[in-house]
C-alpha cells in the first residue's frame, strides 16, 4: 500500500507514477492522507487538506475506473472522508482509537470496508515493549491536546503485551474493521513474523 499525503507540493507527479503502477499491478493498493505537518514545509501546512483529497480521489477513480478501491485517511478531515464514502466508496483509514459507534456507522453509508492502523510492540513482558511505542503516542497526545502522561493511553492508540494479549486484542479489532494494518514498532524480523501469522 502507498501512501501520499495531498499536501506535499511533489503530490501531482507521486500521484502520476502511482497511478502508472495501479494501472498495471493488482497487488497495490493506494492511501491518500492530509499529511503530517511535522513532515510538511510551512506552505504546505496551509493547503486545504479536505479539498485536495475530494479531487486526488476523483482524479484517481476517474482515470482507473469506479472499481478502484482507495484508502483515505480520517485523522481531521471526517467528514470530507464521509462524503467520499458516500459518493465514490472509498476505504476510510483511520488511526486507532476509542472510534464512537456514530463516527463508524458515518463512515460506512454504504457498507463500505473500514481500515485501522494499529501501533504494536509484542514482548514476553509487557512492560519490556512499552518504550518502543511512547514517541507515537506523544505524537498522537500532542495532536488531540491530551494531557497526562504516555502510558496512561497506550492502550488507547496502540496494541502492546505478550504474543497472547496482542493476538486476543486484534481478533477484537478484526471484529471491528474490515482491514488491520499493523505497524511494528520495532521493525525487527520476529515482530514481522509475530504479525503476518495473525493472519
Amino acid at each position: 500500500m502507498i501512501t501520499l499525503p495531498v499536501r506535499r507540493s511533489d503530490f501531482p507527479e507521486r500521484l502520476k507514477g502511482v497511478m502508472r503502477l495501479l494501472s498495471r499491478s493488482e497487488r497495490a493498493s493506494l492511501c491518500l492522507v492530509a499529511g503530517n505537518p511535522a513532515y510538511l514545509t510551512e506552505e504546505e501546512r496551509k493547503m486545504p487538506a479536505g479539498g485536495l483529497l475530494a479531487s486526488a480521489v476523483k482524479r484517481v477513480i476517474g482515470e482507473l475506473g469506479p472499481e478502484t478501491e482507495v484508502f483515505v485517511g480520517t485523522e481531521r478531515v471526517e467528514n470530507v472522508v464521509a462524503r467520499l464514502c458516500a459518493e465514490h466508496n472509498v476505504v476510510p483509514f483511520l488511526l486507532l482509537d476509542d472510534h464512537s459507534p456514530e463516527l463508524l456507522a458515518r463512515l460506512r453509508p454504504n457498507s463500505n470496508r473500514l481500515a485501522v492502523y494499529v501501533p504494536f510492540a509484542v514482548g514476553p513482558r509487557r512492560e519490556d515493549a512499552i518504550p518502543s511505542l511512547i514517541s507515537y503516542v506523544e505524537r498522537r497526545m500532542r495532536a488531540l491536546r491530551l494531557s497526562g502522561r504516555p502510558t496512561d493511553h497506550l492502550d488507547r492508540f496502540c496494541v502492546v503485551g505478550n504474543q497472547h494479549d496482542v493476538s486476543s486484542r486484534i481478533r477484537h479489532l478484526s471484529r471491528q474493521y474490515d482491514v488491520v494494518i499493523g505497524y511494528p514498532a520495532n521493525p525487527n524480523p520476529e515482530q514481522i513474523k509475530f504479525w503476518s501469522l495473525l493472519g
